[in-house]
């Protein structure tokens, strides 16, 4: 993507190491029922630490003037691959920042790690890339930052050669999916990555 894309007082810009901890607190405040954000921002700012260091993921800030972090969308070409280089480098980190959420969630645990490495047992293979997460701030909604934020997500894709990506939602977030719809994402299988939960895995292609 550009260096910054500009609309009024919000830029959308790459994100580097200095934009985990405020992408981490938007992630655990903002994306509700979600199991990495029960796990808190000390083992989130981990995992955008490394977002935003491996070669193989993205993270992409919105931000206000001057310069504060309002938004945020994270990817990667593979789920599989960030993942692996996650617990490499920064399980034992990040299982200290949330252990005491750990231990009350170990199925969960395995579960969303059971996704993320393999995917839905029930479908066909679902693309590598993935757009991992992505969070507006409040009082910066309805000013269009989510759809810019999802639009230089796929932009960043295209230019990395990707040429498909999937994102998963929960059913009942009707407002994330048609976000996704709008930039191009449909809608390819309901999953349950947690027991009684239901999602719906969108995909976009080139």
């Amino acid at each position: 993507m550009n260096e910054g894309d500009h609309e009024g007082a919000i830029t959308i810009a790459p994100g580097g190491p200095d934009d985990a901890a405020p992408s981490a607190l938007l992630h655990a405040e903002q994306i509700q029922g979600g199991f990495l954000a029960a796990l808190g921002p000390g083992f989130l700012e981990c995992l955008y630490r490394r977002v935003a260091a491996w070669p193989g993921a993205f993270l992409i800030a919105a931000r206000a003037e001057p310069g504060a972090v309002v938004g945020f969308v994270a990817g990667t070409s593979s789920t599989r691959g960030l993942y692996g280089q996650f617990i490499v480098h920064d399980a034992l980190r990040a299982a200290l920042a949330a252990r005491r959420q750990l231990l009350a969630r170990i199925p969960e645990a395995l579960e969303t790690w059971r996704y993320s490495m393999v995917g839905p047992r029930q479908h066909a293979p679902l693309p590598a890339a993935e757009l991992l997460s992505m969070a507006v701030a409040p009082g910066f909604r309805g000013r269009g930052v989510g759809g810019r934020l999802v639009a230089a997500c796929v932009a960043e894709f295209k230019s990395r050669g990707v040429t498909a990506a999937k994102v998963t939602v929960g059913s009942a977030n009707r407002t994330a999916i048609t976000l996704y719809e709008a930039a191009g994402f449909r809608r390819a299988a309901g999953v349950e990555v947690h027991r009684g939960q239901q999602s719906q895995v969108l995909v976009w292609r080139a």
